[in-house]
């Protein structure tokens, strides 16, 4: 885990700021961070994140889960509710993602390292989603 905390003040060239324009003409920023990030975001999730239990009804960011796994719950239901939450993961701060690893034990130091790791300017980036479904 050293290796993966070194990094911890991340430079700002480790995400390249850009800007796309969405189906409907709407701009989004995106920080995409760099391979070395994105390597280092990897093994947290895969070393950390992915080793929490969750509740058996939970199907979002789960290892060898889908919408497709989600979707057979709700065979033979009448109806169903689909949310899209706006911003989801940029309502997320970097204090809060501090308290999530310093709560599941890690040092503050550790804990700080590793939420400035997932985080981006404060917060979690709009892109960890695809960090997470890659």
């Amino acid at each position: 885990m050293y290796r993966v905390l070194k990094m911890e003040n991340i430079d700002p060239d480790f995400c390249q700021e850009f800007t796309i324009t969405g189906k409907r003409g709407k701009t989004r920023r995106i920080s995409a961070p760099s391979r070395s990030l994105k390597i280092r975001q990897r093994w947290v999730l895969d070393h950390i994140l992915y080793q929490i239990s969750v509740a058996e009804c939970c199907e979002g960011f789960l290892k060898n889960h889908s919408i497709c796994t989600n979707a057979k719950n709700h065979i033979g239901y009448n109806q169903s509710l689909n949310l899209d939450i706006k911003d989801f993961f940029p309502s997320i701060t970097q204090d809060r993602v501090f308290q999530v690893f310093h709560e599941m034990g890690y040092s503050t130091d550790a804990a700080r390292g590793l939420a400035s790791l997932c985080c981006h300017e404060g917060k979690l980036p709009q892109e960890l989603n695809e960090i997470l479904w890659e």
